[in-house]
C-alpha cells in the first residue's frame, strides 16, 4: 500500500494556482453562456418567465413536471456517489456522508466547465487517493467507469440515429437539417473511437509503450527533454501492472450490472427530461415523444467531443434544428411561434440537466476554495506569530 499520509501531506488538489485558474474559467463560462443564449440563440428570457407564469396559472400538473425535472440533478449527483460508494466499500474505505456530497457536486462541477468533461477525472483520483485508495486502484477505478459509461451510451445512441437515417430523403431537402445530419455522424464516430482510444489505451500495454515511443519521437524532433528507452520500458512495466488492476476492475459482475443498468436509466431520464420541459411550459403541446426522444439521444452523444464546455450552443442547435424541421411539436402555442417555444424549452431543459448541477458544483467549489485559502492564512498567521 502507498503511504497514504505522505501523500496527503505534500499533495492537495485545490492549489492556489488551480483556484484561480478554475476561477477565471468558471467566470469566462457563465459570460459564454449568457452570451451563447442571448445573442447566438436567440433566447428571449420574457417569453420563457411569461410561459412559466402562464403554465403555473393554467397547468394543473405544473407541480409535477416541476418535480420530474429535479429528479435528474439529484439522480445525477447520487448515481455519482452510488458508483465509487461500490468501489470504496469493496476495499473497506470509508468517507463521510457530507465529503460524499462535496465530491459528487464538485466532480459535476468540474466535468462541465471543462472541455471534453477533463477535469473530474484528476479530481475523481485525487479524492480516491486521500480516502485511502492507492495510485493504481483509484486510476483503475475511473479507467473503468470512463470505457463503461461511454459504452453504455453507444449502444443506446446508435439506435437513434438510425431512426434519424430512416427520415433522411424527407427531411434532407432542409440543406441546415442536412448539414447538422452529417456533423452528428461524425460525432458520433469521433464518440466510438474516444472510447475505443480510452479502452486501448487502459486494456492494452503495448499501445501504451507505442505511444510513449511516439511522443518521445516528436519530442525528439521538437528538441524538447526525452525520456531514455529504461525509462519507458519501465513505465511499459508498471502499464502491465496497471492494466492486471483495470481487468479485475472490469470483472466485478457486482458492479458491472448494477452499473450498466444504472447508467442506461440514466441516459433515459436525461433525454426524457426534454420532454418534461415542453410538458412544463405548454401542457397542450402535442408531442411526438418517440422523435424527441431520439433527437435528445443524438444531439447529446454527438457532441461529446466538441472542445466546449458541455458542448454549450452547439447541442441547442443540433435540437432546435431537428424538432423543428421535424414537426414534431404542434398544438395551442398560446399566441407563441413554435420556435419561441421550441428555443424556451430547450433552454429550460439545460437548466436542469447542466446549469443548475453546475451551479451547484461552483458554490461547493468557492465554499472548499475558501476553507483552503482560510486554512493556509490561518497555518503563515502562526508563524509569523
Amino acid at each position: 500500500m502507498e503511504n497514504n499520509k505522505t501523500f496527503n501531506q505534500s499533495n492537495v488538489f485545490f492549489t492556489k494556482k488551480k483556484i484561480w485558474m478554475i476561477t477565471i474559467i468558471s467566470i469566462f463560462f457563465i459570460a459564454f453562456i449568457i452570451l451563447i443564449s442571448t445573442f447566438f440563440l436567440d433566447i428571449n428570457f420574457k417569453n420563457i418567465y411569461n410561459l412559466l407564469k402562464y403554465s403555473v396559472t393554467n397547468n394543473k400538473l405544473f407541480p409535477l413536471w416541476f418535480t420530474c425535472m429535479f429528479i435528474f440533478p439529484i439522480y445525477y449527483c447520487v448515481w455519482r456517489i452510488v458508483i465509487y460508494h461500490h468501489k470504496m466499500k469493496k476495499i473497506n474505505l470509508k468517507a463521510k456522508w457530507y465529503d460524499w456530497i462535496l465530491f459528487s457536486v464538485i466532480g459535476s462541477f468540474l466535468s462541465a466547465t471543462t472541455p471534453f468533461a477533463v477535469g473530474d477525472d484528476p479530481y475523481t483520483i485525487f479524492w480516491l487517493r486521500k480516502n485511502g485508495m492507492t495510485t493504481k486502484q483509484a486510476t483503475a477505478t475511473v479507467a473503468s467507469v470512463g470505457v463503461l459509461g461511454p459504452f453504455s451510451q453507444i449502444i443506446i445512441t446508435w439506435p437513434s440515429f438510425f431512426v434519424l437515417c430512416s427520415n433522411y430523403s424527407v427531411l434532407s431537402v432542409n440543406w441546415e437539417w442536412k448539414l447538422l445530419f452529417w456533423l452528428t455522424f461524425m460525432g458520433l464516430i469521433f464518440d466510438f473511437l474516444g472510447f475505443s482510444f480510452y479502452w486501448l489505451i487502459s486494456y492494452s500495454k503495448n499501445v501504451h509503450y507505442i505511444i510513449n515511443i511516439c511522443f518521445n519521437y516528436f519530442r525528439k524532433i521538437f528538441g524538447k527533454s526525452c525520456k531514455t528507452k529504461e525509462e519507458i520500458r519501465k513505465e511499459f512495466k508498471e502499464n502491465g501492472a496497471f492494466q492486471k488492476e483495470f481487468m479485475k476492475e472490469l470483472k466485478d459482475i457486482k458492479f458491472l450490472i448494477p452499473f450498466a443498468i444504472g447508467n442506461i436509466l440514466w441516459n433515459i431520464l436525461y433525454y426524457i427530461t426534454m420532454i418534461f420541459s415542453f410538458k412544463l411550459l405548454n401542457p397542450g403541446l402535442v408531442i411526438n415523444y418517440f422523435s424527441v426522444f431520439n433527437y435528445v439521444n443524438v444531439a447529446v452523444t454527438a457532441n461529446n467531443f466538441i472542445p466546449i464546455p458541455g458542448g454549450e450552443g452547439t447541442i441547442q442547435i443540433l435540437l432546435i434544428t431537428f424538432i423543428k424541421n421535424g414537426n414534431d411539436i404542434s398544438g395551442n402555442l398560446n399566441n407563441k411561434s413554435i420556435e419561441e417555444v421550441i428555443n424556451s424549452a430547450v433552454f429550460i431543459w439545460r437548466f436542469f440537466t447542466f446549469y443548475l448541477i453546475a451551479l451547484l458544483g461552483l458554490i461547493s467549489f468557492t465554499i472548499t476554495s475558501v476553507r483552503i485559502i482560510y486554512d493556509n492564512w490561518k497555518k503563515k498567521r502562526k508563524i509569523y506569530i
